[in-house]
């Protein structure tokens, strides 16, 4: 629906006659480009909704199972502590363990994964696949509900880790 035209490398002319024409002038037809600009979206995407939307759905969603409340009362302005623990920890602090467990399990892998990808020419294999694994986790992200979500938070940590070695390929 838009082309983009490149003038003197500046300016930018959009025309809204002609859809086909726009991904050979972006980027100067460059695919390789287009294609790392777009997963660059897709990564920060992936990753902002996992540390924004997921981590308030898994606290709210711990505190329910153990009976805590998650609506600020009334005449109050913070919702109440909740003391009762789910395996072992505290709703609170699922989050922190969360991304300690995904902290260690990236620093711990991504140097072999990394020294494996600079030793062969399937890296391009490899990006695919790591994308692929990361948007059919996050996928299965949509039946999160109060009876998996402990399950669902392992899925996370995969899906995540899969991202990671995705970030590493681009």
């Amino acid at each position: 629906m838009y082309d983009i035209q490149l003038s003197n490398q500046d300016d930018v002319v959009v025309d809204r006659d002609s859809q086909s024409k726009t991904c050979k002038r972006l980027y100067k037809g460059n695919k390789d480009a287009l294609g790392w600009a777009l997963d660059g979206i897709a990564r920060m995407v992936i990753f902002a909704s996992a540390a924004v939307f997921l981590s308030t759905s898994l606290i709210n969603l711990a505190k329910r199972s153990v009976g805590c409340s998650t609506e600020i009362p009334e005449g109050s302005n913070k919702v109440p502590e909740c003391n009762e623990k789910i395996y072992g920890l505290r709703p609170s602090s699922i989050l922190t363990v969360y991304g300690t467990i995904l902290g260690l399990v990236v620093a711990v892998s991504l140097p072999f994964v990394g020294a494996l990808l600079d030793h062969t020419h399937h890296r391009k294999a490899v990006g695919q696949i790591s994308a692929l694994v990361q948007v059919i986790l996050v996928l299965s992200l949509c039946f999160l509900n109060e009876n998996n979500f402990f399950i669902m938070m392992i899925v996370q940590v995969i899906s995540q880790l899969a991202g990671w070695v995705h970030t590493l390929v681009m």
